[in-house]
């Protein structure tokens, strides 16, 4: 086999390969997900289109599918995420604020959170309400909001993101930078009345 098929079957199985993955994009787009190489090399080897995902070859491979697949449908975009992996998407079900979002989530949710509440205690001024998180675009569980707030607690690039508690429960969060804890309690005060603490 020639040095150019080691990574895919024969040269019309790009075709193939490019509806491949605008499936997989497509499919994981509508269910809200960013879709990785690694996504795309395990639905190519099902297929039985890749061979040897180790070759050196493999990233101008993708790069050259990439951008068939972009110019069969060029709703298919991409979005870097923090550790500057690319995901890609479709603008069919992911505008692009939403992938950015998720792939924040994805590979840095202490700096997602963080930066919305920072944006809104500078942009609006407002405090963020903490069940924000768990609701679309961003969907953590309860568990794995209180766990990336626990989280922060320490860390000096999170020292200013602050919450504050209603006496009915509510948890809001600022940044210190932007607010101060009187402001806060005021906004708190105007969002579930009664006193903060």
């Amino acid at each position: 086999m020639e040095k150019s098929e080691e990574v895919f079957c024969e040269s019309m199985a790009g075709d193939q390969a490019c509806r491949v993955i605008l499936s997989l994009v497509r499919q994981r787009s509508r269910e809200g997900r960013l879709s990785y190489i690694h996504d795309f090399e395990n639905a190519l080897s099902e297929h039985g289109l890749l061979k040897s995902p180790g070759t050196e070859e493999r990233q101008s491979k993708f790069e050259s599918l990439f951008i068939l697949a972009r110019e069969m449908s060029p709703e298919i975009k991409t979005v870097k995420a923090g550790n500057q992996q690319v995901g890609y998407y479709s603008e069919q079900y992911i505008c692009g604020m939403s992938a950015m979002l998720l792939a924040w989530k994805e590979h840095d949710p202490l700096l997602l959170m963080a930066e919305i509440v920072r944006f809104n205690s500078f942009h609006n001024p407002r405090l963020t309400v903490k069940s924000l998180f768990m609701k679309m675009p961003f969907q953590f569980s309860p568990k794995e909001v209180e766990a990336s707030l626990h989280a922060m607690k320490g860390q000096e690039a999170f020292e200013d993101i602050v919450r504050i508690v209603t006496p009915l429960g509510t948890e809001f969060l600022y940044s210190t930078r932007y607010l101060d804890p009187d402001q806060a309690a005021r906004l708190a005060e105007l969002c579930d009345p009664g006193q903060t603490h």
